[in-house]
């Protein structure tokens, strides 16, 4: 086989890897990395096309899940199949890809994760389905130090899922800042969506949160309020302002209202 494709894997060959997944039964096998198990040009499409041929035959055979670890190009990250080193090919081939990426200081601002906890933080994306999930909707998985029996320090990660916005509030706080917005709404002087105007929203939120002893700060107000747009609790409509003119307001949907806690840290993440 490996003759008839002018290529071949380094070691074992193909036939023994075939035998050896069989003979152990093995449900998933990891090729770390991938480069070290073939010989061929790493950037020749047709090449490379073959060799994953013969992965593909192997995972067929042996009904054995193939994971083959690859690197990226400098300066790529897992957002992109264009970011995979080599041919395309490889990522052409496979039956998905998945890619692995430091947390940015954007995602870790809106999902508020100080600074020093950021390098700890890996999401994971997958590049064939061309597009990357908003930073709350993205897998995470953090670096944690585990000590093993020998007394050394490894590496291990675990699960990582990002804080509620509404982290601290109870749900009779939550309703009292809805009910503010929804009186405000009914006046010409509705509350704004816009960050930089006075009127902003997400002051009020920050008001609440303070006369009910919960400390809220503005990237929390802009996370809530997000949370709320995006899950339609609250809607930003078109009304008249006292000067007759235009202008946009933050207006409750009674329908989308949270009715209990788990919808609160659920729904409206």
């Amino acid at each position: 086989q490996a003759e008839r494709l002018n290529v071949g894997l380094a070691a074992p060959d193909r036939d023994e890897m075939v035998k050896a997944l069989r003979a152990n039964k093995i449900d998933v096998h990891l090729v770390d990395p991938f480069i070290k198990c073939h010989s061929v040009t790493e950037n020749d499409n047709t090449l490379m096309d073959q060799v994953m041929t013969i992965w593909n035959e192997i995972a067929e055979e042996t009904n054995c899940a193939i994971i083959l670890s690859h690197h990226f190009r400098k300066g790529g990250n897992g957002e992109s199949q264009d970011a995979f080193r080599g041919a395309s090919a490889v990522v052409d081939a496979s039956r998905a890809a998945i890619g692995l990426t430091k947390m940015s200081a954007q995602e870790a601002d809106s999902l508020g994760v100080a600074k020093e906890e950021r390098r700890f933080l890996i999401g994971v994306d997958h590049p064939k389905l061309s597009h990357a999930p908003p930073a709350e909707d993205r897998i995470w998985f953090r670096l944690n130090s585990v000590t093993i029996t020998n007394g050394e320090e490894v590496q291990a990660i675990s699960r990582w899922r990002p804080q509620s916005a509404f982290n601290g509030l109870e749900l009779s706080v939550v309703n009292a800042i809805l009910d503010d917005i929804d009186r405000q709404s009914k006046t010409v002087k509705p509350y704004s969506p816009v960050a930089n105007n006075d009127r902003w929203a997400g002051h009020a939120l920050i008001r609440f949160a303070g006369d009910h002893d919960v400390e809220m700060d503005h990237d929390q107000a802009k996370r809530m309020l997000k949370a709320w747009f995006d899950s339609r609790c609250l809607e930003k409509r078109d009304f008249e302002n006292e000067h007759r003119k235009s202008a946009k307001g933050v207006f409750v949907n009674p329908d989308k209202r949270p009715q209990s806690f788990s919808d609160q840290n659920h729904k409206h993440r």
